[in-house]
């Protein structure tokens, strides 16, 4: 039966996991630079697709459960979070990297990227409400810190997602 959970596990792990990178790096390097190209259309489409799709609940929903599959695999394996006998090999010692890569990238989103992926949501929808100068400010500076937090965070999903699938044949 154990084996049973771990191959759902698993596959938990790596669909969410391939939707959580996927939905960023398609944010990090298609979205983001095709709205600087094309100024304040640009703006308007990342305004539609932050405020009104549902981006926001999507992204939460993949990155807990990667999270949290991955924490439950781990401790199937070991006999606690910080227990590394059961990780001795090469590969092993990767998918630790890959491991602490993939937390910080999950703590980094709940922490600054999803806080102004939100405030940009926010942002997006007060500026349809009301067109402001001032609703401009807030929302370009919203857009200002969603694409650097973006940036980080998909760095070190790549670094996790690089990690963990090479692992296996390091080991």
């Amino acid at each position: 039966m154990e084996d049973v959970l771990i191959v759902v596990l698993r596959a938990v792990h790596i669909l969410l996991g391939t939707l959580w990178f996927g939905f960023g790096m398609l944010a990090m390097l298609i979205l983001h630079p095709a709205a600087e190209r094309m100024g304040e259309r640009g703006l308007t489409l990342l305004r539609l697709f932050y405020g009104y799709t549902r981006f926001g609940i999507a992204m939460p929903i993949v990155s807990i459960g990667t999270t949290l599959a991955g924490v439950i695999l781990w401790l199937m394996r070991s006999d606690g979070l910080t227990d590394l006998v059961a990780f001795t090999s090469t590969g092993d010692l990767v998918m630790i990297v890959g491991a602490v890569a993939g937390l910080a990238a999950f703590g980094h989103g709940v922490a600054a990227t999803g806080k102004y992926s939100e405030a940009f949501a926010k942002a997006s929808i007060a500026y349809d409400e009301n067109p402001s100068d001032e609703n401009m400010t807030a929302l370009k500076a919203a857009k200002t810190k969603l694409d650097l937090h973006g940036r980080i965070s998909g760095w070190m999903m790549l670094v996790a997602i690089v990690c963990m699938t090479s692992a296996r044949y390091l080991a």
